[in-house]
């Protein structure tokens, strides 16, 4: 695959932190952005808010809801052997349907969503990435 920037963006994939957010703000942020896929890069999908746990996000979205965490999470060490074929999948998911990448740090400047993925997918794969 060719992971040369374009002039034009591709798309635009959105990316969301759920700390400081109500269940119900997250949920109102990622249907006004018609977000149809929510891609949970957290190394370990667990929080002491019970709703942003795997199992509760897997129930409310079913196959809307997909842990990427293996291949996209930010703990040291998982980064560097398979985050290039899940950067990949995440591009080719974003070509077909509204794609939002989750994880707990509200402050995307905080957070290796914007610093790793979300720099990556603007730069190899021509992706405009937005905040919410």
């Amino acid at each position: 695959m060719n992971q040369q920037t374009l002039a034009e963006p591709k798309g635009t994939i959105y990316t969301i932190g759920y700390q400081g957010h109500s269940t119900l703000e997250f949920l109102s942020l990622l249907t006004d952005h018609c977000v149809t896929l929510l891609v949970d890069v957290r190394t370990v999908p667990f929080s002491k808010f019970r709703d942003f746990n795997r199992a509760p996000l897997e129930q409310k979205f079913g196959s809307k809801y997909h842990w990427e965490g293996d291949r996209l999470g930010g703990k040291k060490g998982h980064r560097e052997v398979f985050y290039n074929e899940g950067l990949a999948w995440l591009a080719k998911e974003a070509l077909k349907q509204t794609v939002c990448i989750m994880c707990m740090e509200n402050d995307a400047d905080k957070c290796h969503r914007k610093k790793w993925i979300g720099a990556d997918l603007e730069k190899m794969y021509g992706f405009r990435v937005v905040h919410l």
